[in-house]
C-alpha cells in the first residue's frame, strides 16, 4: 500500500484536508450580525460527503463545524418537526392560491421524536462549535420544551464554543439552554428595548417578552464557567444583567449596544470580574448615587460607544482602573469641554499607562472641525506615553506641519498615527508637507505607521503645491529633493514613507547632493519588492 493510499485512509488527514473548505462565519458588530459561510464550501463539502464511504464523514464533521441557522437542526427531524401556516392566505379569485411566505409558516413539533433521528441529531450536533440562532420560519416555543424532555445529549453540542443570537430571537433563552455547555467561551446576545417588552398582538405566536435575559445568563453563568466573551445588544433594563457578575472567567464584556441608564448597582455587580480586561460601555451612565466602586484592576481595554457626556462621572467612580487602550466610538461632541473633562477624570493609573487612543466617527460643529487638528488632539497630550494614536472625523481635518511638530514632542514614543477627515474640498484644504512628516519621524523614534488623508505634495509651506487625497498620491512622481540635513535616520523615514506613499518614487532625483534622500528612495522600493514577493 503506497503513503499516499495510507494517508488516505486516516480520518485525522482527511479532516484537515477538509478543514481547508470551511468558511468561518463573520460577525459584524456594525450590523449586529452574523454573515455565513460562503454557500461555495458548503457545496464542496456535500459533494465530498456523496463521493464516497472513506470521504463521508471527515466531510460531514468540517460541515458541521458551523451552522448558521437553527433551520439544519429542525431538518434532520423530518417526521417530527412539520412547517405549518398560521395565517390565512387570501385567494384573489380565479387566480392560484400563493404558497405562504416564509413569516406567515411556522416550525412545530407533530410528533414524538424517532431514536433513529435522536442519534442522528446527537451525532451532527456533536461536532457544532459555532452556531447562529436563527430561524427562516417562526418557531413554536413548546418545540424547545419538548426537544429538551426527549432524552437528547446535555448539553445537546457539547464542543460548541460560539453562539451568535442577533435580531432580538425570542426563543434564545430556551435554545442556549439546550444546545450549550462547558465548552461555551463566546456567547453574543440581542435582546429589544424597553418599547419591545409589550406582546404585539400580530405575531403569531406572541413574541416572548424582554425580561428573558435575566434568567439566561443566570443559566448561562452555571452551565459555562468558563464563557470569556459577552456581547449583550439592549434589554429591557439594567438590573437584568447583574447575572453576568457570576460570570467569573468572563474577559471581554461588551455592553455599549446597550439604551439603557448604566448604574451603580450594575457596575458593582461586574467588579468582581478579576479577569476582565476588555470592557464596552454606552454613554448613557446614570450619574445618580455615584460612589467609589473597587474593581476593574485587570481591565486594559474601554470602548465607549456614542458620546462621552456622562463617561466622566464613571471613570471617577473607577479609581483601580488602569487602561492601556481607550476607545470612542460614534462621538457626537460640540466642542472639546467634555473631552478635557474625559482626560482629567482618568485615574492616576490609568494617565500613566494609557498607550493607545482610538476615536471612530467623529462629528463636531463645523467651527470645531475648521480649527487646527491639535484642538481635538489638545486634551490628550497630556498623556504621556501615548504610542498610538487613531482619529477618524466625519469632516476634513485642519493638518499643519506645526501640529505634527507639537504632536511628537508631546509622544516621543508614538509608534502609529493616523489623522483621518473627509478628504473633500468643501474650504481650503490644510495638509501637513514632506517636510513636516520628516520632522515628525526624527522625533519619533520607534515611529513606523503614518496615515492622513490629505497630504501636500512638498517639501515646505513654502511651495503652492494642492494638497490631495492620499489614496491618489501613490500613482504621482514627485519632483522634491529633501536635504540631507533633514534626515536624521534614512531607514526610519523610508519605512514612516513607505507607509504614507507605498508607490513613491522621485523624478530628477541628484544622488550626489541628496544622499540620505536618495538611501530614502532605495528603502521604499526595496520595503515595496519585498511586499510584493510576500
Amino acid at each position: 500500500m503506497s503513503a499516499t493510499q495510507t494517508a488516505l485512509q486516516s480520518e485525522d488527514i482527511l479532516h484537515e484536508i477538509f478543514k481547508c473548505l470551511r468558511a468561518p462565519l463573520e460577525y459584524s458588530e456594525r450590523h449586529r450580525c452574523v454573515s455565513g459561510p460562503d454557500v461555495r464550501y458548503r457545496r464542496t463539502l456535500r459533494a465530498a460527503a456523496l463521493t464516497c464511504r472513506a470521504f463521508s464523514q471527515p466531510a460531514l464533521k468540517v460541515l458541521w463545524t458551523h451552522v448558521s441557522s437553527i433551520d439544519a437542526l429542525f431538518c434532520i427531524l423530518s417526521s417530527s418537526m412539520k412547517i405549518v401556516s398560521d395565517v390565512e392566505v387570501p385567494n384573489k379569485g380565479k387566480t392560484p392560491q400563493r404558497a405562504p411566505r416564509h413569516q406567515e409558516t411556522v416550525w412545530i413539533l407533530d410528533g414524538p421524536v424517532t431514536d433513529s433521528e435522536r442519534e442522528r441529531l446527537i451525532w451532527y450536533a456533536q461536532f457544532i462549535q459555532t452556531i447562529s440562532l436563527r430561524t427562516s420560519r417562526r418557531v413554536d416555543p413548546w418545540v424547545f420544551l419538548r426537544l429538551s424532555h426527549s432524552n437528547l445529549s446535555t448539553p445537546l453540542a457539547p464542543r460548541l464554543h460560539t453562539i451568535y443570537c442577533m435580531h432580538d430571537w425570542p426563543y434564545a433563552d430556551m435554545a442556549v439552554s439546550l444546545l450549550s455547555g462547558t465548552a461555551l467561551r463566546t456567547l453574543v446576545l440581542a435582546f429589544g428595548g424597553p418599547d419591545r417588552t409589550i406582546a404585539d398582538d400580530r405575531k403569531l405566536p406572541l413574541n416572548r417578552h424582554n425580561y428573558a435575559p435575566g434568567p439566561l445568563l443566570r443559566d448561562v453563568a452555571a452551565a459555562a464557567p468558563g464563557l470569556e466573551k459577552l456581547v449583550v445588544g439592549m434589554c429591557a433594563y439594567a438590573g437584568l444583567l447583574h447575572p453576568i457578575g457570576g460570570m467569573k472567567s468572563l474577559r471581554e464584556l461588551d455592553l455599549s449596544g446597550m439604551w439603557v441608564a448604566i448604574d451603580m448597582a450594575l457596575l458593582q455587580a461586574l467588579a468582581g470580574l478579576e479577569r476582565l480586561e476588555d470592557l464596552a460601555l454606552p454613554n448613557t451612565f446614570d450619574g445618580q448615587d455615584v460612589a467609589l466602586c473597587r474593581g476593574f484592576k485587570n481591565v486594559r481595554k474601554l470602548t465607549v460607544r456614542g458620546g462621552i457626556r456622562t463617561i466622566p462621572p464613571l471613570l471617577a467612580a473607577l479609581p483601580d482602573l488602569c487602561l492601556k487602550e481607550l476607545r470612542l466610538s460614534s462621538l457626537i461632541i460640540e466642542g472639546v469641554t467634555p473631552i478635557y473633562s474625559l482626560v482629567s477624570s482618568l485615574s492616576p493609573g490609568s494617565h500613566s499607562s494609557l498607550e493607545t487612543v482610538c476615536i471612530d466617527d467623529l462629528s463636531t460643529p463645523r467651527s470645531t472641525a475648521a480649527a487646527p487638528v491639535l484642538t481635538l488632539i489638545a486634551p490628550f497630550l497630556a498623556l504621556p506615553n501615548i504610542r498610538s494614536f487613531n482619529l477618524v472625523a466625519a469632516d476634513p481635518l485642519c493638518i499643519t506641519d506645526e501640529d505634527l511638530c507639537t504632536i511628537g514632542g508631546a509622544w516621543p514614543k508614538l509608534a502609529r498615527l493616523s489623522l483621518s477627515g473627509d478628504a473633500t474640498y468643501e474650504r481650503e484644504p490644510v495638509a501637513p508637507t514632506l517636510h513636516g512628516i520628516i520632522q515628525l519621524t526624527n522625533m519619533c523614534p520607534e515611529l513606523h505607521d503614518v496615515y492622513f488623508s490629505l497630504v501636500a505634495l512638498a517639501f515646505g509651506p513654502e511651495n503652492s503645491v494642492a494638497p490631495c487625497r492620499s489614496e491618489d498620491v501613490p500613482e504621482l512622481a514627485l519632483d522634491i529633493q529633501v536635504p540631507d540635513n533633514k534626515i536624521r535616520d534614512a531607514h526610519h523615514v523610508a519605512r514612516v514613507l513607505w507607509s504614507i506613499f507605498p508607490r513613491l518614487s522621485i523624478i530628477n532625483l541628484d544622488r550626489t547632493r541628496f544622499k540620505k534622500w536618495a538611501a530614502v528612495l532605495e528603502e521604499v522600493v526595496s520595503l515595496r519588492n519585498k511586499q510584493q514577493d510576500d
